[in-house]
C-alpha cells in the first residue's frame, strides 16, 4: 500500500442545500488528509482495505452570500468545532467507480455516511472525485429558516482533490 497525501491547494468541495427559494451553496478550496491504498492499472486494490482521512477547516468553507455564510458558521458553531473530518471505513466496487462508507464528524457528532468516488491516475499522483448526500439532522443540527426561506436538511456534497505519494522513509 502507498500513502498519498492530499495536496492542500487545488481541492474543490461544494456543499449544496435546497431551499424553498433557490439552492444554497458553500465552497472550499483546501483540504488535508491522506489515502492509503494499493493502486494498479488505474484501479484501487480492495485488499488490503484502503484507508483515508480527510479534513476540512470551517474557516476555508464559504457560502455564496455573507448572510448565509454567517448563519452557516453560527449553526455549526465553527469556533467550537473548527473542522469537519471524515474517515473511510469501507470501499467496494460500484458501477461507476467505488462505493465508499465512512464516518463523518460535524458539529461534535460523528455519524456514518456513504457515497461514491472515482479515482484516476496511478503511481505517484492520483485524482479523486466523489459525492455524498448527508442529512444535517444526523449531526444534531436543525434545518434553518431564514426570513421566508426554508432550508431542507439534505445537503449534497461534491469533492475533488489530488494526492501525491509520500516518500517512504
Amino acid at each position: 500500500m502507498t500513502r498519498y497525501a492530499i495536496l492542500a491547494e487545488g481541492c474543490h468541495v461544494v456543499a449544496t442545500a435546497r431551499s424553498s427559494v433557490h439552492p444554497i451553496r458553500a465552497e472550499a478550496h483546501r483540504l488535508s488528509g491522506f489515502i492509503e491504498a494499493g493502486i494498479s492499472g488505474g484501479a484501487i486494490d480492495l485488499e488490503p482495505r484502503p484507508q483515508a482521512t480527510i479534513e476540512l477547516r470551517m474557516d476555508d468553507l464559504r457560502a455564496e452570500n455573507t448572510m448565509y455564510d454567517t448563519e452557516l458558521k453560527r449553526r455549526i458553531d465553527a469556533k467550537r468545532y473548527p473542522t469537519i473530518s471524515g474517515t473511510v471505513t469501507d470501499v467496494g466496487g460500484a458501477a461507476d467507480g467505488y462505493a465508499v462508507r465512512g464516518d463523518l464528524s460535524l458539529h461534535g457528532v460523528t455519524a456514518p455516511v456513504r457515497g461514491t468516488a472515482r479515482v484516476t491516475g496511478s503511481g505517484q499522483r492520483i485524482e479523486v472525485s466523489g459525492e455524498l448526500t448527508l442529512d444535517i439532522q444526523n449531526f444534531g443540527l436543525k434545518a434553518p429558516r431564514i426570513l421566508m426561506l426554508r432550508v431542507y436538511p439534505e445537503v449534497q456534497v461534491d469533492i475533488q482533490f489530488v494526492a501525491e505519494a509520500e516518500e517512504s522513509g
